[in-house]
């Protein structure tokens, strides 16, 4: 959402229109499910994805009498329909709501996006609220957010006790839902705090796994104890770079917990250890380290000989990644970040199933 809340306020910003596609309902096998989201330009060039093939061609085609109107609008697409299924490239089935949201480019918007990318890129944003316009009727919509410390911006006057009313509709758990209050629909997106992956280790591997993290929404922050690696020249897309004193002191200046995802790839083995013994007395919802499986067993008895139990080391993934015979740095990388993902996947669904129990 970060790369998307910043490419609207960067366009906006040079004087272009843009239209934000939405998924907001889906049934059935879709290729993308509700939440995903895409940047059209008026030139019909796209950032994001909701899902490719067919749906993405329609969605394009009705942009552009978006655009025309500009008038802000909910379509429906099935692709369960004959066309659709004898399609070559979508062969998912279901059917889809989009919310084709027409942005134009003036500073009440302008202003809207700057804070809205400020606040997602520092974790403060808790929901974005937009007004949704009747069905296959063009409108105006509105939108604000509501930060963590329950300050309000943007032009839709809402107050909080109202959005607490229309959370309270639905599962809090859900990261996209509809409301209504007096007859008056409001999309409410949950956008508060990214997972965060700490890196500890600025070396080549963190470099490629620094570039991969970013685009698929963890915030990164970068742990090494040599200036010269851990720098912005290196790393200029990190949230954050911390310049250690050594890794004894590897949690120096950080809060590690549930959603913090730990990527143990230093120089050493010596410092691998003494990353991983401090992050096993942490909340880390992840900790991964580097490595073979006889450098991981050697570390593993000298922390029994330190007094962790068999139940601490079963948290680390280690050799960390999935296992795709990776060997260059980007590879080694890619092997990571895809378990990452698998990670925050299984706890998504997770937390999901709990509350619906």
């Amino acid at each position: 959402m970060t790369l998307i809340a910043e490419t609207i306020y960067q366009t906006l910003t040079s004087g272009e229109n843009v239209i934000l596609a939405t998924i907001f309902s889906h049934h059935g096998s879709t290729p993308r499910t509700a939440g995903a989201k895409m940047v059209i330009f008026e030139n019909h060039h796209i950032e994001g994805t909701i899902g490719g093939g067919l749906l993405e061609a329609q969605v394009l085609k009705a942009a552009q009498k978006v655009f025309e109107n500009q008038g802000s609008q909910i379509l429906s697409f099935d692709l369960n329909a004959p066309a659709t299924v004898d399609s070559m490239d979508m062969i998912c089935g279901g059917d889809v709501e989009v919310l084709l949201e027409f942005i134009q480019a003036d500073q009440l918007n302008t202003d809207f996006f700057s804070q809205f990318a400020h606040s997602i890129k520092h974790g403060t944003i808790q929901f974005m609220i937009t007004t949704l316009p009747q069905r296959d009727n063009p409108a105006e919509i509105q939108r604000c957010i509501m930060n963590v410390d329950g300050s309000i911006c943007g032009p839709l006057k809402i107050s909080k006790g109202l959005i607490d009313r229309l959370r309270s509709q639905t599962n809090a758990n859900c990261d996209l839902f509809v409301s209504i209050d007096d007859d008056q629909r409001f999309l409410i997106e949950a956008l508060s705090r990214k997972p965060t992956v700490y890196l500890y280790g600025a070396g080549h591997v963190s470099q490629e796994v620094a570039r991969l993290t970013q685009r698929v929404d963890f915030r990164t922050v970068i742990l090494d104890d040599r200036k010269e690696f851990a720098n912005r020249q290196r790393f200029e897309a990190a949230d954050n770079i911390i310049l250690l004193q050594n890794f004894a002191q590897a949690l120096a200046g950080v809060e590690i917990d549930a959603d913090s995802y730990v990527v143990i790839v230093t120089r050493g083995h010596q410092h691998d250890k003494l990353v991983l013994e401090q992050a096993l007395k942490t909340e880390a919802g992840y900790i991964g380290m580097i490595g073979s499986r006889r450098k991981r067993n050697a570390i593993y008895q000298a922390l029994a000989k330190q007094g962790f139990t068999r139940k601490d080391l079963d948290r680390v993934h280690s050799p960390i990644g999935i296992e795709i015979e990776a060997e260059t740095p980007q590879e080694i990388a890619v092997s990571i970040v895809a378990e990452l993902i698998a990670v925050r996947a299984r706890k998504k669904c997770w937390s999901q199933f709990k509350s619906a129990r």
